[in-house]
């Protein structure tokens, strides 16, 4: 089985937000998207009616010493039965038609659709089904805001051209990016710029798959001067980037809307 999805860091756009939170200070470029080929899981574990399981424990190869635990542990996190016998959760051995190289997590890999990059356990190197929830350090005190365990991939969409701090000529000008939502299909991408001026909405690129982002590009004409380009995605489930911040200790999925800064010459 193969799929196109998109993968994108909890921790991508953390460095933008205030007060500074630990952590790898992410700006927007954790996130890609590839063609991941392997198994479902459900077909290595089958669907039987269990009822006294409840997850899916997934083990990394990959250990390390967290500094406020002072021991060492496996990367280990798990699915819900129902997310984890899904008919798109895999267990991949390939992407983009070659083997996994080990920096993506080769030679096989969880890749979990729609979900933050955390549940896509790489290096795999155990599954075991449980009765009870599971309680490591990376389930309970990692990847969660207020306590709330992380999920889908908020939306977003990001410009990548023009670069932001671009001086550009005058005349049309094409903004281009990409956006993405774990939750539904991008619906639409709407573009401003920093004199409060509504650009319209961008036209969306490629065929609609399930589980990969959207190009989008839209061509517009602006007065010199400084610009700053803004693109908010909004999925078709109603769910669009906030404004603003949502500050959060560890600086989980902060999708706010970020300014992309131009000079346009004349």
């Amino acid at each position: 089985r193969t799929l196109a999805v998109t993968l994108e860091c909890a921790g991508n756009g953390r460095k933008f937000l205030e007060p500074p939170v630990p952590g790898e200070q992410w700006g927007l470029g954790a996130v890609g998207t590839a063609e991941w080929t392997g198994a479902s899981l459900h077909s290595l574990l089958g669907r039987e009616s269990r009822p006294s399981l409840t997850e899916v424990l997934f083990c990394g190869a990959d250990q390390g010493v967290p500094k406020d635990l002072g021991k060492r542990i496996s990367y280990e996190r798990s699915l819900p039965v129902e997310v984890a016998l899904g008919d798109d959760v895999l267990v991949a051995y390939a992407m983009n038609g070659g083997p996994i190289p080990p920096e993506h997590g080769g030679p096989l890999r969880l890749v979990v659709p729609s979900w933050y990059g955390m549940a896509s356990v790489k290096w795999l190197a155990r599954i075991t089904v449980l009765a009870r929830p599971f309680s490591g350090f990376f389930q309970k005190d990692r990847y969660v805001i207020d306590g709330r365990p992380l999920r889908e991939i908020e939306p977003r969409a990001v410009i990548t051209s023009p670069a932001d701090g671009a001086d550009v000529g005058g005349g049309s000008l094409e903004i281009r990016g990409y956006a993405w939502s774990g939750h539904a299909p991008i619906q639409r991408v709407e573009l401003s710029d920093s004199r409060a001026k509504s650009l319209g909405s961008a036209t969306l690129r490629g065929a609609t798959t399930p589980y990969a982002w959207r190009e989008f590009g839209l061509a517009v004409s602006l007065e010199p001067g400084e610009h700053a380009l803004v693109a908010r995605a909004t999925d078709a489930a109603g769910k669009a980037q906030p404004l603003q911040p949502r500050w959060n200790a560890l600086g989980y999925a902060n999708n706010a809307v970020r300014p992309t800064r131009i000079r346009v010459t004349s």
